[in-house]
């Protein structure tokens, strides 16, 4: 019988040591040189007014998607980057289509793109 084994990321980010646990990247993809992986936000299953909106209709807007959780980095992504890098756990802002979405299961959609797509940090 295998066990199922997880790890978490610990970083301190100032010098009065204040951690911060980062989200677990368990979609089993794992980022190489400059790509990353994020996990999209889920579409909205109805309108405001109450309309369901259809399935194709929900791919499209999914595909379309621009802010998502970044969940883990390739060793060479943010290398150039000045000024604050986004880290795993970061909301962020991403281009329209940017990248490959796959399924890390059936209802969880996630992407891998270029560190190059990212737009900003959400604060």
């Amino acid at each position: 019988m295998s066990k199922k084994t997880t790890r978490i990321a610990v970083v301190a980010d100032d010098p009065d040591m204040e951690f911060h646990i980062l989200p677990i990247n368990d979609t089993g993809i794992e980022p190489v040189d400059y790509k990353c992986v994020i996990r999209l936000d889920p579409t909205e299953e109805k309108t405001i007014g109450g309309i369901i909106i259809p399935d194709d209709r929900k791919d499209r807007t999914q595909m379309a998607a621009t802010r998502a959780t970044l969940l883990a980095c390739g060793g060479n992504a943010f290398k150039d980057w000045d000024g604050r890098k986004p880290i795993p756990g970061d909301r962020v802002e991403v281009s329209k289509y940017a990248g490959v979405t796959r399924e890390a299961d059936p209802t969880d959609l996630v992407r891998i793109i270029q560190d190059k797509e990212i737009l900003a940090v959400l604060v």
